[in-house]
């Protein structure tokens, strides 16, 4: 008889890592899981809104944003498949988002209820305890992204911040050419709060001091820049 291989959309998310791959249906379905589609620049999630329920992305790429005083955006992160979408604030006791999410592209994502998950009482879902267990790995790794952030946006210098986020990417690509996740210009300056004419010219600069050279969002590292 023919082997039949069952194709299953979910089991390469971290979410359900260590379920069997026959299990991972049933665990949504306890957990009341629900696919949603997005639309380019449609919001998934808006500053202030209560967040109830785990969001994992599964298609597409989302930017997750705030405003400043000034109503303007700056970008926290570029996620990507897999990713939690604000997943801590479900777990936190003030669960009103302080960042908004938006589509870059059209979107799909899981839903699944935090319900079931953050009771007291004993669950009736078999799988609560494993998906808790990878959830913590999850939101880990969506902290470690805001504190990248944090360290890249508090460098003065404007050639130190942008060097420091691309021997970063590097690092995570182990590799001195790769792709940054902001394909336009107006984008990388959001995510490192500075004025975009301004970044431009200094990707110039850098790039005829011979430290660096690009390409849209491609990248090569050539050397450290020598201070200035």
């Amino acid at each position: 008889m023919k082997k039949v291989i069952l194709d299953n959309p979910y089991e390469d998310l971290s979410i359900f890592d260590g379920i069997n791959n026959m299990d991972i249906f049933k665990a949504l379905n306890c957990l009341s899981g629900i696919e949603k589609s997005y639309k380019k620049d449609e919001l998934i999630v808006r500053i202030g809104e209560k967040v109830n329920h785990i969001r994992i992305l599964l298609k597409g790429h989302v930017y997750l944003y705030n405003l400043n005083s000034f109503g303007e955006r700056n970008i926290i992160s570029e996620l990507k498949r897999g990713d939690l979408i604000s997943g801590s604030i479900v777990f936190s006791k003030d669960d009103n988002s302080p960042y908004g999410a938006v589509c870059i592209d059209d979107c799909k994502v899981l839903n699944i209820s935090s319900n079931q998950i953050k009771t007291a009482e004993r669950p009736r879902c078999g799988f609560t305890n494993i998906i808790m267990k990878n959830l913590l790995f999850m939101i880990a790794e969506e902290n470690n992204s805001l504190r990248n952030k944090l360290n890249i946006t508090s460098i003065k210098s404007l050639r130190e911040k942008i060097f420091n986020y691309l021997y970063l990417q590097a690092s995570i690509n182990n590799k001195n050419s790769f792709k940054i996740p902001f394909v336009n210009r107006a984008d990388f300056a959001d995510y490192l709060g500075v004025n975009c004419s301004a970044l431009s010219r200094e990707l110039g600069r850098m790039r005829d001091e011979d430290i660096l050279d690009f390409h849209k969002n491609k990248f090569t590292l050539k050397r450290y820049p020598e201070e200035r």
